[in-house]
């Protein structure tokens, strides 16, 4: 049960692979306060990861720009383990978990929650890659006003509950497992362009040089 909540079958565990390279899951995707179009504000941290006496008392960061309604996109390649249109009493209202393997035998879970209602577009059992479209920016659940609240999660074991699984800072963790940057004024047809796009895939491993001569074991790798 991946998550607690997914059963994961053969066929859907050999077509699930690697997460390969993250990006923020609003706003621009390589760096948060950057708006990611030009009619969009720019998001910024409203409130961050909170403990209390050793307890984790807010589990996430909040991330703002004083409207709803802007797309929600996932943040690396994974699986969806639950979407949840609607409120469930939990506090999270419209919300979506992502599991994600890495490189290293290591599972952790992506969580985006207050979603706009009626805007969550992919459903328990999808396979996504980075910056598809999950959803919209709201309100929905224990929120007093519109913004994304971010999760990541490591679970011990895959069948962990999403929920009871400890937190990592996930602005800290999307920016150690970014992909290669874009230069400042690249087009879709530079070598950097298409690495980057390769490292979202998990195609190619992170970090990756564009003037690297592709081997056969890269060759390989990406066949798989």
């Amino acid at each position: 049960m991946v998550a607690g909540v997914l059963p994961l079958d053969v066929p859907l565990d050999a077509r699930w692979s690697v997460a390969g390279a993250w990006q923020m899951p609003v706003g621009a995707p390589e760096l948060l306060g950057v708006p990611g179009a030009p009619d969009e504000p720019a998001f910024c941290v409203n409130r961050g990861i909170e403990r209390l006496h050793h307890r984790v008392t807010h589990q996430g960061v909040d991330l703002v720009n004083g409207r709803s309604g802007d797309p929600v996109r996932a943040a690396a390649s994974g699986l969806v383990a639950l979407a949840y249109d609607g409120d469930n009493g939990n506090g999270y209202g419209g919300h979506i978990v992502i599991a994600h393997r890495l490189e290293n035998d290591r599972t952790v879970y992506t969580v985006y929650a207050h979603l706009e209602r009626g805007s969550v577009t992919v459903h328990a059992g999808d396979l996504v890659c980075a910056g598809d479209p999950l959803g919209r920016v709201g309100r929905s659940g224990r929120a007093s006003t519109p913004h994304l609240h971010f999760e990541v999660r490591e679970p011990d074991g895959l069948g962990d509950r999403w929920e009871n699984t400890p937190v990592l800072d996930p602005l800290a963790f999307v920016a150690d497992h970014a992909g290669p940057p874009l230069p400042g004024q690249a087009d879709d047809s530079t070598p950097a362009s298409y690495l980057r796009w390769a490292a979202g895939e998990g195609l190619v491993r992170r970090p990756a040089d564009p003037a690297t001569a592709l081997t056969r074991g890269t060759w390989w790798h990406m066949l798989g």
